[in-house]
């Protein structure tokens, strides 16, 4: 029964226009209700500076990820996001892959650790030129255990995350700093004349830029942009 209600909550929040925060939220719940409470999500698209990752690990973990440099022998990085396949990840895997370098051992113990005992890979976008979107699947459960609910549930999991890819990102729906001053005047009342007026631009460059704002805050109108803007601030901050 929760495991329902997890699903339609996510469900519904996908079919809204949802900030990134409140999808990560509900896919996490349902995933732990599933069994998986560790889990990885990292988004390498195309014009990002560095990959932006989500995970459910505890703050401890991640310190030492950074401080031992493991991003450097990470076997997910490495391994798995390019793969056209599901990988099984985690300690319980670990003496399937020999070819897997000292380092890259220390990372999957150092995760055992933090409770990541099996999971599974996943990469949702494998376009060429637009990067990769994957995830890192795990639970504190035994291999049995996770193997089991993957049997069972396992396309279904995979069609949820699935259904999320793209969706994970605050960047993508941020405003540049010109959308940011068109989205104040439309506050205020003002019509594309007068913001064109204000700004000096012309008019057909407002309605450009309000186009925008719509698509990137996924508002049928400049009156619902307004309130999702004015919901969502800290989401759409340059």
């Amino acid at each position: 029964m929760q495991t329902s209600l997890a699903i339609g909550a996510l469900v519904e929040a996908l079919a809204a226009p949802s900030p990134p925060e409140d999808l990560w939220h509900h896919a996490t719940t349902y995933l732990e209700l599933k069994g998986f409470d560790r889990v990885f999500h990292i988004d390498c698209s195309q014009g990002r500076s560095r990959p932006t990752v989500r995970t459910t690990m505890p703050p401890g973990f991640l310190e030492t990820y950074h401080s031992e440099q493991f991003a450097r022998h990470d076997p997910f990085l490495t391994y798995c996001l390019p793969s056209k396949h599901s990988i099984s990840t985690g300690i319980a895997y670990v003496d399937d892959y020999d070819y897997l370098s000292r380092k890259a051992r220390d990372l999957i113990e150092h995760a055992a650790q933090s409770g990541f005992q099996a999971g599974f890979s996943l990469t949702t976008s494998r376009s060429g030129g637009q990067g990769l979107e994957g995830w890192n699947v795990g639970s504190s459960l035994p291999r049995k255990e996770v193997e089991q609910i993957l049997l069972h549930s396992g396309t279904e999991i995979r069609l949820v995350l699935t259904a999320l890819k793209g969706r994970l990102s605050a960047r993508e729906h941020r405003l540049t700093r010109r959308e940011h001053q068109v989205m104040q005047l439309l506050i205020e009342g003002l019509r594309t004349r007068e913001i064109a007026n204000r700004l000096d631009l012309r008019e057909v460059t407002v309605e450009f830029h309000i186009a925008n704002i719509r698509r990137k805050l996924k508002a049928p109108t400049r009156e619902s942009a307004v309130a999702r803007y004015l919901t969502h601030a800290g989401t759409n901050a340059p």
